[in-house]
């Protein structure tokens, strides 16, 4: 539960509700009101939070806060949002920017949703910066919270799709440094590749040492289309194939041009289905997808 005087502090926050009791991106001032009372004590008590320059962000229009990004699980994320809704006047609730994953997770992506946290497609980024809204983005994305203890306070790739995002909508960008998070949760011990056990992600065999052989639906029968999708970390489209078995190669020479530095994958699986009505058949396209990365070298 949440005190009076921070309950008449969020209602002044800004909301484009259309009747529906949440906005375009799914948020809510109950889902706000329910994140602020589940983070508030841990940025009050536990972490015990002290921050400098809310007063730099700007009370209205495009905005985007860059911070370093670390600590396993997103706390560091959890605690900017916390301190940005309290510390800013009148408040301001900042949508942060999460990895194309989160929106499949069951459960809790509704629950996000209703705080504020939207899908990091281009898409909606660019939808939310044209609404005026407040972003909160890690340009280090899941290889922050992914690095090793030995490499605390190390940035790791740094992708600068957010400086040209500011610059096509005129976005102010607050840059923000958060410390403490790294040693938070630290990350021990790490598992680079699983294809000594034989294990593989949808079908996905992956050989990095020279070539990149990317193999889907080897020696089987395969129901539905698959896209696969290489982006470098800047987003830029580096290949792309949809097949429904088979195998493609990315040469060596070409990886060398990326490294060092990430490649993000991206696989859609794509399959129709006809339904049924009194009045006769629909057929519907059906569309999922995943995303991973690797590190270049």
């Amino acid at each position: 539960m949440l005190p009076a005087a921070q309950r008449r502090h969020l209602a002044q926050a800004r909301l484009d509700d259309a009747g529906h009791g949440w906005d375009r991106f799914g948020m809510s001032r109950d889902g706000v009101a329910l994140g602020l009372s589940m983070f508030r004590p841990l940025y009050e008590h536990y972490f015990r939070v002290r921050s400098h320059g809310a007063e730099n962000i700007p009370s209205e229009g495009a905005t985007i806060v860059v911070a370093n990004h670390s600590g396993m699980l997103p706390l560091d994320g959890m605690m900017l949002w916390t301190d940005i809704v309290t510390q800013t006047d009148p408040p301001r609730v900042p949508r942060p920017v999460a990895d194309f994953f989160v929106p499949a997770l069951p459960f809790v992506n509704v629950i996000f949703a209703r705080g504020g946290v939207i899908g990091g497609t281009r898409g909606n980024v660019h939808a939310a910066l044209e609404a005026g809204e407040l972003l909160e983005l890690f340009p280090e994305g899941v290889r922050g919270i992914s690095k090793g203890f030995a490499e605390r306070y190390r940035l790791q790739h740094w992708s600068v799709g957010h400086a040209e995002l500011a610059i096509r909508h005129r976005a102010a960008i607050v840059p923000t440094a958060i410390i403490g998070a790294e040693e938070s949760w630290p990350q021990v011990a790490k598992i680079e590749s699983l294809q000594g056990l034989g294990m593989s992600v949808y079908g996905l065999a992956i050989d990095a040492t020279g070539d990149l052989v990317v193999e889907w639906g080897a020696g089987r029968a395969s129901e539905s289309s698959i896209e696969i999708r290489l982006l470098d970390g800047d987003g830029t489209l580096v290949s792309a194939h949809a097949m429904d078995d088979g195998a493609f190669v990315v040469p060596a020479a070409d990886l060398q041009t990326l490294a060092p530095g990430p490649l993000d994958v991206m696989v859609a699986r794509r399959r129709s289905e006809e339904v049924a009505f009194s009045e006769g058949t629909i057929t519907v396209m059906m569309r999922s997808e995943q995303w991973g990365f690797f590190d270049l070298y």
